[in-house]
């Protein structure tokens, strides 16, 4: 019996902060930040070994495979 889900259909594996994470095909980093409940001003994330700027967020789309660490800045005095 051959069952197919759509909902699975347009996934994608990734590494996020050294464990695996299925999330949806053509998902930008900052949907991800935003799907993490994490605030893109308070964060420095490095994506396939590079610190990506804040400003390619929304242009930089999550491919298969990819390795994304994610660090949030807590501020203090």
């Amino acid at each position: 019996m051959n069952i197919q889900n759509k909902d699975f259909e347009d996934r994608i594996r990734i590494k996020l902060n050294g464990n695996f994470l299925s999330c949806s095909a053509n998902m930008s980093i900052c949907n991800l930040i935003d799907y993490l409940d994490f605030q893109a001003n308070r964060i420095i994330l490095e994506y396939n070994s590079k610190v990506l700027s804040s400003d390619m967020f929304v242009e930089t789309v999550i491919k298969e495979g990819d390795n994304i660490e994610i660090v949030t800045i807590v501020g203090g005095g």
